[in-house]
């Protein structure tokens, strides 16, 4: 009988000791992957600042402006008032990749395209200019700088010219 009771105990200690390895080994695989699933690569390329860097009057008015991003992030809003031969304004955009992977900026793409007819003609005589960012890799946390310059070129007859313009940002991941 006393066999029997030790050979019970003995059991019951074995099944005791397999439970407290099994309890440690799933903390083991729980702490993985949870370390795993923090390890996600994420993507994430947005404006992160839009800011006029500075405004110069062609004449006694100076050209109004503003600009904000909206969309998440992926668009520039803007609206100009031009005034008179010589006013310009330039804005200053950050580009930020935000994520943990590789991007490319594919492009920024204005619209109104202000750059090709007939709108090219509809601004005259301004001009609006954009810094070349066009296939620039940004490495994670990395940031770029888009100059936006609206310029109020010679004309015969100085009209104000009032116009909203929007940029978007259109991106991939690079591997």
């Amino acid at each position: 009988m006393k066999k029997m009771i030790s050979f019970r105990n003995a059991i019951i200690a074995v099944l005791c000791v397999t439970i407290i390895f099994l309890s440690i080994g799933f903390i083991v695989l729980s702490l993985k992957l949870k370390e795993l699933k923090e390890d996600v690569d994420s993507y994430d390329v947005t404006f992160m600042s839009v800011e006029k860097l500075s405004s110069i009057k062609g004449s006694n008015i100076e050209p109004v402006s503003n600009a904000k991003i909206i969309e998440g992030h992926k668009e520039i809003e803007m609206q100009v008032d031009m005034n008179y031969v010589h006013d310009e304004v330039v804005y200053v955009a950050t580009i930020r990749n935000n994520g943990t992977m590789k991007a490319k900026i594919v492009d920024v793409m204005g619209s109104p395209d202000y750059t090709v007819e007939p709108y090219k003609s509809a601004l005259s005589p301004v001009t609006l200019t954009l810094s070349d960012v066009k296939g620039k890799v940004l490495e994670p946390n990395q940031e770029i700088e888009l100059r936006i310059t609206f310029n109020y070129n010679a004309s015969n007859v100085p009209v104000k010219k009032v116009f909203n313009y929007k940029l978007g940002l259109i991106t991939e991941y690079v591997e």
